[in-house]
């Protein structure tokens, strides 16, 4: 487990294991119980559906990096994160799929609440650009009607 309890745990999840695909990591940084509540990943609320996210995340687009922008614990011991997400197109996109815009990638933003318990995280509530993203990934992805994530 990590020595660090607040913010740093969040961090780690943020940008080793969602920002590298760490999935070995995660079992270090989430209790065995964890819950995920996102309006985009509503069906997917335990911590193999997580590591699928990543797993997959990783898989269809592996230059997806995170920055941290913000970062706050709460006085009830909360983590409060803003986070932007940098997409690069998947090197394999053919002719087909639209060219990378200016500067070869995407960016989007959104916020993370998490709940810690004995130094991991138990519970996350993450709000974020999801329609944006999927209508500027479905593009790379070729597909044609709103869906996400556009590699499922």
């Amino acid at each position: 487990m990590t020595e660090d309890y607040g913010e740093g745990v969040v961090r780690r999840f943020w940008e080793e294991i969602f920002g590298r695909g760490d999935i070995d990591a995660m079992d270090e940084v989430f209790t065995s119980e964890y819950r995920l509540n996102d309006l985009v990943y509503r069906e997917i609320h335990d911590l193999e559906g997580v590591k699928r996210i990543v797993r997959d995340t990783h898989y269809s687009m592996p230059g997806t990096r995170i920055r941290i922008d913000d970062q706050r614990l709460t006085v009830d011991g909360r983590v409060f994160t803003h986070f932007t997400v940098r997409v690069s197109p998947p090197q394999d996109a053919g002719s087909s799929r639209q060219s990378a815009p200016p500067g070869g990638g995407w960016e989007y933003t959104g916020m993370s609440l998490s709940r810690l318990d004995g130094g991991k995280i138990a519970e996350s509530w993450i709000v974020w650009e999801a329609l944006r993203a999927a209508e500027e990934l479905a593009s790379v992805f070729g597909v044609t009607e709103w869906r996400w994530p556009p590699w499922r």
